[in-house]
């Protein structure tokens, strides 16, 4: 009996030794250690449209230090932590995630794309504070630090997002950013971006019936050029508002479908690369750049994502656009050359032969026989009156092709024309 009263002191003592050995580890690594906002994930599976979206370039690079006197960051929303305690405690990550989200079932490690299994034991700390408060209005008991690793950090912030950290190293002199609210991460524009992209395809959900306000290879969108440099975009499309002072920010890894549930929804049957007719993988893995603008606008945000691109390959780049839509793009080379659905050999008019002078005119008068093309086929099928429909669309194109041939050499009259006519038989295409 006393043999077995030794033995259970000696495990207790070995326990608290461990536990007391643990706790020491984790202060170590947390207490005065500099960390940076590296991704911002959101709940893939939640149908929430939350404020905050994947990778938020208003949270990814910013700043926090965990202190022996207080908490300090600078991220957009108040931190005053004053005299913290971190309270290390042996759980998953799983259950932490599960705890904060009020028992979300969808809230684990896997839909949150966290990278680690949520199940495996989790080096994590409450964080308790003296004054204040640390992370959104909750119980001190959610306030929660994980460690994976020693580099590498989760935590719970607002809006049902989670942040990932990295470590900073002493040399990287945080302690003046900090102090400087308007920190953000710098930009990560792409070298091999630099120059003029053409749209060649844009796709929307042929997975969902509904009566769309771009077409499948919309002809007011195909041929377009959009020019892309480190600190502006600019093109057709962005006349009234080019996206000025802009800043890339490249995100982990993604799989595209992934990508696309995070700007579309959630519908996994409905929202993938098979249901907008893209030629890739839904399951193929790129690292989207967030786009964000000083000034102007490039695109839209996505339900749980900024506005993106990524790189195809070294010549084809893809990107969100309006009304559910995504445009693929193609490199140009430094001096394309006109391409115009006529034959230039065969150019009289000087409005002819202005177009074949000119890559962008020439890439509006296919816009213009495309969209001719569209409508005539949408008529053919769909008319019950079909033949004189055709009759009067033929006769009504060669009315506008005189009318067209009046600018002459005009660039500016001629881009005029064929943009209003495009846009005329476009609304007709979209109406039938």
């Amino acid at each position: 009996m006393l043999l077995n009263k030794l033995i259970r002191a000696s495990i207790v003592m070995l326990y608290c030794s461990a536990l007391s050995g643990f706790a020491q580890d984790n202060q170590l690594k947390i207490e005065g250690s500099q960390w940076k906002v590296s991704q911002v994930n959101v709940n893939t599976a939640s149908e929430r449209t939350l404020n905050y979206q994947y990778d938020d370039n208003k949270l990814v690079g910013r700043l926090i230090a965990f202190g022996s006197k207080s908490i300090t960051s600078t991220l957009p929303e108040k931190t005053d932590c004053q005299q913290p305690t971190y309270q290390p405690q042996k759980t998953t990550l799983n259950q932490l995630i599960s705890s904060s989200m009020s028992g979300d079932d969808s809230a684990n490690a896997k839909n949150y794309d966290l990278g680690i299994d949520g199940n495996h034991p989790i080096n994590s700390f409450k964080i308790l504070c003296h004054s204040g408060s640390f992370g959104r209005d909750m119980s001190d008991a959610n306030a929660w630090v994980a460690m994976p690793d020693t580099g590498q950090a989760f935590i719970n912030w607002y809006d049902g997002t989670l942040l990932t950290l990295t470590r900073l190293t002493p040399e990287s002199n945080v302690s003046r950013s900090l102090n400087n609210p308007s920190t953000t991460a710098s930009s990560d524009f792409d070298e091999e971006l630099n120059g003029q992209w053409q749209i060649k395809e844009v796709h929307i959900n042929t997975f969902i019936a509904y009566r769309p306000d771009i077409l499948e290879n919309d002809p007011e969108l195909v041929g377009r050029i959009i020019n892309f440099e480190a600190s502006h975009i600019t093109g057709d499309l962005l006349t009234s508002q080019n996206c000025i002072k802009t800043k890339y920010i490249e995100n982990k890894a993604i799989s595209l479908d992934t990508l696309l549930r995070l700007t579309s929804g959630d519908d996994v049957s409905k929202i993938n690369a098979k249901s907008y007719n893209l030629n890739v993988s839904g399951g193929s893995f790129f690292k989207p750049l967030i786009i964000s603008c000083s000034e102007g606008r490039f695109g839209p945000k996505g339900n749980k994502v900024g506005n993106w691109l990524v790189k195809l390959d070294a010549n084809t780049i893809l990107t969100n656009w309006y009304s559910d839509s995504y445009l693929v793009l193609k490199r140009l080379p430094a001096h394309p050359q006109p391409n115009p659905g006529f034959d230039c050999s065969k150019a009289s008019s000087a409005a002819e032969k202005t177009i074949c002078s000119s890559f962008e005119l020439s890439a509006w008068d296919r816009s213009v026989n495309n969209a001719f093309n569209m409508l005539l086929f949408q008529t053919k099928h769909n008319s019950d009156d079909a033949h004189k429909e055709i009759v009067i669309l033929k006769s009504e194109q060669q009315t506008w092709l005189k009318e067209r041939n009046t600018c002459g050499s005009d660039v500016q009259c001629l881009e005029k024309k064929m943009r209003e006519r495009t846009g005329l038989l476009v609304a007709k295409a979209k109406g039938s």
